[in-house]
């Protein structure tokens, strides 16, 4: 599990940051999770 802080940018950019991290995490450990706090407003998502 990873926790992502967003530093307070756009939700859909640490959205994509998660996703990434989720899929090589995914690649490495057979699963990925990762939790992103200290974002703003997601959007209508990627």
């Amino acid at each position: 599990m990873a926790l992502l802080d967003a530093k307070n940018t756009f939700g859909f950019v640490a959205g994509n940051l998660a996703i990434d991290k989720c899929i090589e995490m995914a690649h490495t450990y057979g699963m990925g999770m990762v939790s992103v706090r200290n974002s703003n407003h997601y959007g209508m998502g990627l």
